[in-house]
C-alpha cells in the first residue's frame, strides 16, 4: 500500500490544495480519521496515513509475518484486486455507475461547488486512491474488528455470526455516509449500490484481507472517476 500513500498525499498537495487559501479539497473518511486523531492530541500533516502505517506495522508485528516483500504475492495482489473488480463494475452497471468516493464539504462550501468532471484527472486518480485507502481504513479495518469483538465477546454470538453481523453494520454505516440526494430526493438505487457495495468491499476485508479491499476499491473508483465521469 505504500505507493498508494504517497500517491495520495503528493497528489492532494500538487491537485487538491488551494494554493491561495490552503484548503484541501479531500476525502471525508480522511478528514474523519484527522478530525478523531485531534480529540487524542494527535494533529498535523497526513496524520491518517501515519496512523495507517504505524497500525499496520503494529499488525504486521503481532502476526510475526516475514518482513521480506516478495513481488510474486505483490503481483498477485493486484490482479487479484482487478479481478474483484469487475463483479462491481457489472452491478454498477445493473444498478447505475456510482462512485463510492465521498468528499469532505469545507465551511467554504469549495467542495461542495467543485464537481469531480471538471478536474483534472491527477485529482480524480488523488481522490479514488484516497477513498480506497482512507474508507476502508475506517469501514473495514476500524469497525468491523470492532464491531466482531462487540458481538463475540459481548453479546456472545459466534465467531461466523459475528463476522456477518459486522459486515452487515459495516455496509449499513457506509451507506449512511455517502450522500444519498438525487434529482428527486433521496436516490433509492443509490443506497441499493452503497449497500451491496459496503457488503462486498465487507466481505473482501474479512476473507481476502485489507490490501486486496484497498486495492478494489481503488480500481473501482480509479475506473468511475477517470473513464466513465464526464
Amino acid at each position: 500500500l505504500a505507493p498508494l500513500l504517497i500517491l495520495f498525499e503528493a497528489g492532494s498537495l500538487l491537485y487538491l490544495t488551494d494554493a491561495e487559501t490552503g484548503v484541501v479539497e479531500t476525502i471525508s473518511a480522511y478528514s474523519i480519521l484527522g478530525r478523531a486523531s485531534e480529540a487524542f492530541g494527535v494533529a498535523g500533516f497526513a496524520v491518517p496515513g501515519i496512523l495507517l502505517i504505524v497500525g499496520l506495522l503494529i499488525w504486521h508485528t503481532l502476526l510475526r509475518d516475514p518482513w521480506r516483500a516478495d513481488p510474486a504475492t505483490l503481483a498477485g495482489m493486484l490482479i487479484e484486486s482487478i479481478a474483484w473488480t469487475l463483479p462491481l463494475l457489472a452491478i454498477a452497471a445493473l444498478i447505475g455507475p456510482t462512485s463510492a468516493v465521498q468528499l469532505d464539504s469545507d465551511p467554504g462550501g469549495q467542495v461542495a461547488a467543485a464537481q469531480p468532471g471538471d478536474w483534472p484527472w491527477q485529482a480524480r486518480l488523488t481522490l479514488a486512491v484516497g477513498a480506497g485507502l482512507y474508507e476502508e481504513m475506517l469501514f473495514r479495518l476500524l469497525l468491523i474488528p470492532l464491531v466482531i469483538v462487540v458481538f463475540r465477546d459481548l453479546i456472545r454470538l459466534r465467531a461466523s455470526s459475528s463476522r456477518f453481523a459486522a459486515i452487515g453494520v459495516s455496509a449499513l454505516l457506509f451507506a449512511a455516509y455517502h450522500d444519498l440526494s438525487g434529482p428527486g430526493g433521496s436516490d433509492a438505487a443509490r443506497l441499493l449500490f452503497f449497500l451491496v457495495a459496503g457488503v462486498y468491499f465487507g466481505a473482501l476485508f474479512v476473507w481476502r484481507g485489507f490490501g486486496i479491499v484497498v486495492g478494489v476499491h481503488a480500481a473501482y473508483d480509479i475506473v468511475v472517476l477517470l473513464v466513465l465521469t464526464k
